[in-house]
């Protein structure tokens, strides 16, 4: 009876080893697994982020060329010069305009 409660002793001493090992052994594989998704995630919104960034950029490039060429197409190109009301002929630019009425040029 005495060897059987020794074996029995020393075998629950043994499986409390194992149970120990394996319960150290989860412990560190979950923490490995939960450092990995960590990093896992960092790098997700880093790129996620940079996707942004790129995003912004490009809009505001699309909305900058949008707002150039609106301004563009507002602006008088080739402005004829009148003195009143009358338009004052190519030849007569630099020589006044010939109508006697502004002596000057109205721009």
């Amino acid at each position: 009876m005495q060897t059987n409660a020794l074996q029995n002793t020393l075998c629950n001493s043994t499986r409390d080893i194992i149970d120990n090992q394996n319960a150290n052994y989860r412990a560190l594989h979950d923490e490995i697994v939960a450092n990995r998704i960590e990093d896992k995630n960092a790098q997700i919104t880093a790129q996620q982020n940079e996707i942004n960034a790129l995003r912004l950029a490009s809009s505001q490039a699309q909305q900058n060329e949008y707002l150039l060429n609106q301004l563009r197409t507002g602006c008088p190109v080739n402005a004829q010069l009148v003195c009143g009301n009358t338009p004052i002929p190519v030849q007569y630019i630099g020589a006044g305009c010939g109508c006697n009425s502004c002596g000057s040029y109205n721009f």
